[in-house]
């Protein structure tokens, strides 16, 4: 198994915004979840690309969403 560590530091606060979620109960944390780095990367990722990126492509699923990636 590879591991890559790393850590993040904000330069200024950050406002995460949950889909779905009220706007008016933001509340803040410590961290930022796996989940908004992941999307954050998936985007990156998608930008690389002609053809965008699509769930159904086996190298974003092993990439992203395979059992033995965490984020």
């Amino acid at each position: 198994m590879n591991l890559l560590r790393y850590e993040v530091s904000l330069l200024e606060p950050v406002l995460i915004k949950v889909e779905g979620a009220d706007p008016n109960s933001n509340s803040t944390s410590n961290f930022i979840p796996g989940s908004v780095i992941r999307g954050a990367l998936i985007a990156c990722f998608g930008d690389t690309r002609d053809d965008g990126i699509s769930i159904a492509d086996s190298v974003v699923r092993r990439l992203f969403f395979s059992d033995h990636t965490c984020f």
